[in-house]
């Protein structure tokens, strides 16, 4: 065994004495030996040329400082060991028991889905993550600690891998990390995936830093320094110091605030406990007499994401603005760590009611689900759970003063089924702080709610548009499927007509008009006719915005354009010649041969994308590009994203439909001008019988929302009656 590998186990063992005894020392060192073992008949090595080992290692280096248990740190040694093709579960199970295991297998589960291709894949991985909190949190943590090693080692991995890593840990590890409330991992990887997804704005922004940093300081210290009397005067045990925001807060503030560069940090006074937060606000208050608005009191009632401190926002002397934040000692380590001080000391922590909470949600989630869909629907337990548990939430209060919490866009609708399914399927009103609101109203945070039932009520398909979480709208479609399929299908049309109509997309509300924009929508959703999507939306399985969405579609196309000329029709310009930097795409495989963007598809950043090689040339095309197949029949595919994009124009293809007028031309000309996107070619075709004039453009833009923004823009004017990137 390397000295360095012995060294480190012992460096490991140390450190887990401090709070284990013998026999856990003893697991971990099995652990270590078991996978050594493993490793050494496979000469296992990592991108870096370093042996496998050192990864295991790292992860329980991590779990140890996190200080939890033996069979948590053991498990950690062990997560990778199943990838052994020599190594079976019940080798492990005899060997290191049920726990380590359970946990090692769960890991390892974990790990076969991640940044999957279909799907599907993506919905079971979801699914497994989620479930791994609700069984044993301590896999999930496992798994944290798996992948913030992998991404703090990025460098040694190539490119594409390193733009999947980062892509993958934004998506699912980093909400992971914020729901358990491990800020100080989920701001490292927040941190790391900056770096290097976009590079240039982390290198731009931390050249800012430097000078920010340093004229911030004077601001701090002064503070401090008035702050210290103060503080021994209430006779305080303070600790003051300077908390600084990490690269990605700071990177996000600046660019929703539009400021240059927002403050990077603020002042953070530590106490011993709880009771001396309220007498260190005091002499804060003392001390800069003039304070702002910016007071934040979540020491008595905990806020959603699991953080508990007082914070003030304060002017000192100089007329300089900053935010002060107290906390106790245990505040302080649960603000960083979330649930993790919990689950390894829990005897240790006076206020746990907000932790436990934490942990049991979604055990909760995975039961009433269970419970009252009676089968296991994994795709809309995982739409639950990853739009319910990760996104924003607020608070709100029944009229008995019980705290909900709801997604931070959510209807008093799905605050009626939140109280339960049936208290939602008898919605007949409801109030806001005593007033009459309707059924779309959107609570903030801290409203009281109140929620009349009758009996005689249930839900209507329209009630799904007022229906934003996914709870709420399973809830209905579930009442919905109880009709006959002849009373779905004639309540989707009756409310399509009028739906129809309210929208002038069917002149007086004519049944036979409405099948024609329908039918050609059943046909490529496969369906067999329009009563197929009558039903569909009377079950609820379409919603009206949706089909609304369709009919609008069909309208368009049905009135202003032929299908025709949704073909490109400027072929052969020499933008698509042009060649795309290298910086701009990472694929899967190193390209050899210059890269161009496909003229018939015009990818753009935003867009999924495919690569075509051949022996000269590769061509970038969207993944859907009907041609692509077709153009290179012989050439290599290759799975390709986005890499360094700004500063880079891309050709894109535009049809615009107007009324033949020089003012609406001009018009057209302006929102391409105003939207910085120059103008390459244009190809234009009058049609006599309506008096409309059909342009292709071919523009440089930065994007396809940049492109999609256009179009927007291009539509608000009442001469503009279509226009759609091709």
């Amino acid at each position: 065994m390397p000295v360095v590998f012995r060294d480190s186990l012992e460096s490991l063992l140390m450190k887990a004495s401090e709070y284990m005894d013998y026999s856990g020392l003893d697991l971990i060192r099995r652990a270590y030996e078991f996978t050594v073992e493993s490793n050494r008949r496979f000469e296992f090595l990592r991108f870096s040329g370093e042996p496998a080992i050192v990864h295991p290692l790292s992860v329980a280096e991590m779990l140890v400082n996190w200080r939890l248990d033996q069979e948590t740190v053991a498990a950690g040694i062990l997560h990778d060991i199943i990838e052994d093709p020599d190594i079976h579960a019940v080798q492990l199970r005899a060997t290191f028991g049920d726990t380590v295991t359970t946990m090692v297998d769960g890991v390892s589960k974990l790990k076969k889905f991640e940044l999957p291709e279909s799907t599907d894949a993506d919905t079971a991985y979801y699914y497994k993550i989620f479930l791994a909190v609700a069984r044993n949190p301590r896999v999930a943590l496992i798994k944290i600690a798996d992948r913030l090693h992998n991404m703090r080692t990025l460098d040694a991995l190539p490119g594409f891998k390193r733009t999947k890593n980062c892509i993958e840990t934004r998506k699912i590890f980093i909400p992971l990390s914020k729901f358990l409330g491990m800020d100080a991992v989920m701001e490292e990887m927040e941190d790391i995936s900056l770096q290097y997804l976009q590079p240039e704005e982390y290198h731009s922004l931390l050249e800012q830093l430097e000078k920010t940093v340093e004229s911030e300081n004077e601001v701090f210290e002064r503070a401090v320094k008035d702050l210290v009397p103060a503080l021994h005067e209430a006779e305080l045990d303070a600790k003051t110091r300077v908390f600084r925001y990490n690269l990605y807060y700071i990177f996000s503030q600046k660019r929703t605030s539009g400021l240059k560069l927002p403050r990077t940090g603020q002042i953070e006074i530590t106490v011993p406990n709880e009771n001396d937060c309220y007498r260190a606000l005091q002499a804060v208050h003392k001390t800069f007499s003039s304070f702002s608005s910016g007071f934040q009191d979540t020491v008595f009632f905990p806020s959603i994401d699991l953080k508990r401190m007082l914070e003030t926002g304060v002017i000192d002397s100089h007329g300089r603005r900053f935010l002060v934040r107290i906390v106790s000692e245990e505040m302080k380590r649960i603000n960083r760590w979330g649930v993790v001080p919990f689950l390894a000391a829990p005897r240790e922590i006076t206020k746990t009611d907000f932790l436990t909470e934490r942990l049991d949600l979604v055990h909760r989630i995975v039961e009433k689900f269970n419970e009252e869909s009676g089968a296991s629907d994994e795709d809309e337990l995982v739409d639950i759970m990853t739009r319910s548990v990760l996104r924003k939430k607020i608070l709100v209060y029944t009229p008995e003063g019980d705290r909900i919490e709801l997604p931070e866009a959510a209807t008093v609708l799905d605050f009626a089924y939140q109280l339960g399914a049936e208290i939602g399927n008898r919605f007949k009103r409801a109030e806001a702080n005593n007033e009459k609101v309707g059924m779309d109203f959107q609570p903030k945070l801290f409203d009281q709610l109140k929620i009349f039932t009758d009996k005689a009520v249930s839900p209507d398909i329209r009630w799904i548009e007022h229906a934003h979480t996914p709870e709420a709208k399973m809830h209905i479609k579930r009442s919905l499927s109880t009709q006959s399929p002849e009373k779905a299908e004639a309540t989707g049309k009756r409310t399509l007509l009028s739906v129809a109509a309210e929208n002038n997309l069917c002149r007086g509300g004519a049944s036979a008009e409405l099948d024609g924009l329908l039918l050609p929508v059943t046909e490529f959703l496969g369906m067999k006719g329009v009563s197929e999507f009558y039903s569909q939306v009377g079950f609820g399985e379409i919603d009206i915005p949706s089909a609304l969405g369709f009919l609008r579609e069909q309208y368009r196309l049905s009135q202003m354009i032929d299908v025709r000329e949704l073909e490109p029709a400027a072929l052969g310009q020499k933008i698509y010649q042009t060649e795309i930097p290298a910086r701009v795409v990472d694929s899967e495989r190193t390209l050899k041969v210059p890269l161009y963007p496909c003229e018939y598809c015009s990818p753009l950043p935003g867009d999924e994308v495919t690569i075509y090689a051949t022996g000269r040339r590769a061509v970038l095309h969207r993944k859907d590009c009907s041609k692509a197949g077709r153009i290179l029949l012989r050439a290599r595919k290759q799975i390709a994203v986005w890499g360094v994009t700004k500063g880079v124009q891309f050709p894109a293809r535009i049809i615009v439909k107007l009324i033949r007028a020089k003012k609406a031309y001009r018009e057209v000309l302006r929102v391409f001008e105003k939207a910085e996107a120059p103008i390459v070619f244009t190809h234009t075709n009058f049609s006599r019988e309506n008096g409309l004039e059909t342009i292709e453009f071919i523009i440089e833009a930065r994007g396809a929302s940049h492109v999609a923004n256009i179009c927007d823009e291009l539509l608000s004017h009442k001469d503009v009656v279509f226009a759609k990137r091709i």
